[in-house]
């Protein structure tokens, strides 16, 4: 099946929430949909703006070093709903297959199973969209005249 990839460059304001800092942030992402013709284009083209801002959000401060709290927790209260659901369905998996094997009444194999998928699943998860984010988008925020590094 074919896919609809774009490539976008653009630049972005950014402002820090702990120092001030307002800058100009240049984005580079990238993006792709499956299928062909102009809806797959148009939806990977909004990828790409959608990747372009959330990288921009979740950009370290040049002169701080901080991050945006407020951006850092709705990234990770998405990721933490997904990876709740998916651990619940691996771990019932899990918890079902055990049973079947065992028999037994012991509860606490089942919810080990669970706990460790769980831990799995979210650390999985963690890596594969932190590799996902820096191989498909970049961001670099010039230093501005007059910005301290102190803060």
């Amino acid at each position: 099946m074919e896919a609809a990839t774009t490539r976008l460059e653009t630049t972005l304001p950014f402002r820090c929430g702990h120092c001030g800092l307002e800058a100009e942030a240049q984005v580079r992402t990238a993006a792709s949909h499956e299928g062909s013709g102009d809806g797959a284009l148009d939806r990977a083209e909004g990828r790409a703006w959608d990747l372009a801002v959330r990288t921009v959000a979740l950009a370290p401060c040049p002169s701080c070093g901080r991050r945006d709290t407020h951006a850092l927790r709705r990234w990770w209260g998405e990721r933490l709903l997904g990876a709740l659901m998916g651990s619940a369905l691996t771990g019932g998996l899990a918890a079902v297959g055990l049973f079947l094997l065992r028999q037994e009444a012991d509860g606490w194999v089942p919810l080990m199973g669970l706990g460790a998928a769980a831990v799995a699943f979210v650390a999985l998860l963690a890596a594969a969209t932190f590799a996902r984010s820096a191989a498909t988008a970049t961001v670099a925020i010039p230093p501005q005249r007059g910005a301290s590094r102190d803060g």
